[in-house]
């Protein structure tokens, strides 16, 4: 058995928090090959040449499709991507199997075509969904596009990857919003392949067939819908694309697929010790693996920023059966809510996350309040507050003779989070100034000094 590793970055934090931890047990799976979870494509058995029935249900791992057709002229079939408008470039077919692919045409002013895939269950972190498009013309006009997203069991969009008519390049709608990427029309197509990094983030990689452009990689975060984030099904869209064949949209060879098991992940728990925070998992098997990034955030962090902070890197046993077991020391948590995940690494580079675990740090007495800093000042300060209890708390601040100068919060204050506060000088004299805290369990004065 390979001894714990471990990497202890800072110091202790101040005796003033206590750690309430969570624990959980889970397989992880890093990136290291693909295996098949699900798959479909036009040249399947389930559609006979020419056409693509409603409630068909090809290949495997996939539920039946519903087909969705608005006013005449508009419909959905199979047919040749080369007759698209776009020709056929690199003479390959351009995604056809067996010279087929799904098409949705939407010719008219009112048509539209669209198709929709649930999955045999919600797609997994590390798994990648993809699939291939190639789309024609689209008119200008009002709203005129075609593309797909992917969605929750309720219709609610997570991610929308499209092209709209006027446009040059692609588009993505995510928790961030609306933006183009990189990539301009093809006429071999493309394809999209969507991995989830976390509940809420991707990755998504767009290889434009031709070979004419590098794919470009795009990682974000998924938008909190009512009806969640898990990402249960496909939609296929064409919105009023134009007259004719040539702009007909297609779609072919749709997949999901997971991550071959090179290091299996049995448990993965946080802990105290003391006054720090120990992160321990244990590994049942490896293969070529590098080792552990140790990666956190704050959990209270809006869910469209999906930067994570990386605290260390444990080395990891290389290629190696039996359990491993592992250990990091994370020191001077603020109060509040904090998650970690592991990213593991193989050695050609590829990686995956974990899930999280959460940790939360309490208030261990009524309150804390710092020092303002800088102190003295000229002309701003801040400092910082957190409360054992919510409650409502005033923050004054007043000059020697009484007079209020600022009140920089009256009002109630949520438990167990820092919460920063700013000392604007601006327009005081010099001299000492009072900054006065009261809540329905404490009260303190602090005094801080202004320097011109």
């Amino acid at each position: 058995m390979r001894p714990f590793a471990s990497a202890t970055p800072g110091a202790a934090p101040p005796a003033s928090f206590v750690i309430v931890l969570c624990v959980f047990v889970f397989l992880f799976a890093p990136r290291q090959g693909r295996a098949q979870v699900a798959a479909d494509q036009a040249d399947d058995g389930a559609y006979p040449a020419g056409t693509w029935p409603d409630g068909s249900n090809g290949g495997t791992g996939f539920d039946v499709w519903t087909l969705i057709v608005g006013a005449s002229p508009a419909a959905l079939f199979k047919a040749s991507s080369t007759t698209n408008g776009d020709g056929d470039t690199g003479g390959d077919g351009d995604i056809d199997t067996s010279g087929e692919a799904w098409v949705l045409s939407a010719q008219g002013p009112s048509g539209f075509a669209a198709a929709i895939r649930p999955f045999a269950g919600p797609l997994q972190v590390n798994e990648t969904f993809s699939l291939q498009m190639d789309n024609g013309l689209v008119e200008s006009g009002a709203g005129q596009f075609v593309g797909f997203q992917l969605q929750n069991d309720a219709g609610e969009l997570l991610f929308d990857f499209s092209f709209s008519g006027g446009n040059t390049f692609y588009a993505i709608v995510d928790g961030s919003g609306t933006f183009f990427t990189t990539i301009p029309f093809t006429d071999e197509g493309l394809e999209v392949a969507l991995t989830l990094t976390g509940a809420s983030t991707y990755s998504v990689t767009l290889t434009p067939l031709d070979g004419a452009l590098s794919p470009q990689v795009i990682a974000g975060s998924l938008p909190t819908p009512a009806g969640g984030t898990a990402m249960t099904r496909v939609l296929l869209l064409n919105d009023r694309s134009g007259p004719g064949p040539a702009h007909d949209v297609f779609f072919n060879r749709l997949q999901i697929t997971s991550p071959i098991l090179p290091v299996e992940l049995v448990s993965f728990e946080a802990r105290r010790d003391g006054e720090a925070v120990v992160l321990t998992w244990a590994t049942a098997s490896e293969t070529n693996n590098a080792g552990f990034e140790v990666e956190h955030r704050g959990a209270d962090e809006a869910a469209n920023e999906p930067d994570w902070e990386t605290l260390g890197f444990v080395e990891g046993a290389g290629t190696a059966s039996g359990r491993h077991n592992y250990d990091f020391r994370v020191e001077k948590l603020p109060p509040g809510a904090h998650r970690f995940r592991l990213r593991q690494l193989d050695f050609d580079g590829s990686f995956a996350f974990s899930p999280e675990v959460e940790v939360t740090v309490e208030v261990a007495t009524a309150y804390v309040l710092s020092a303002a800093y800088p102190n003295p000042f000229n002309p701003r300060a801040t400092f910082t507050l957190a409360v054992r209890e919510a409650q409502p708390v005033q923050v004054v601040v007043f000059d020697m003779l009484g007079r209020r100068m600022a009140l920089l919060h009256d009002g109630m204050m949520a438990a167990n989070r820092v919460h920063t506060f700013a000392l604007d000088g601006a327009g005081w004299a010099s001299g000492t100034y009072l900054y006065r805290v009261t809540g329905a369990t404490f009260s303190v004065i602090r005094t801080v000094v202004l320097v011109r």
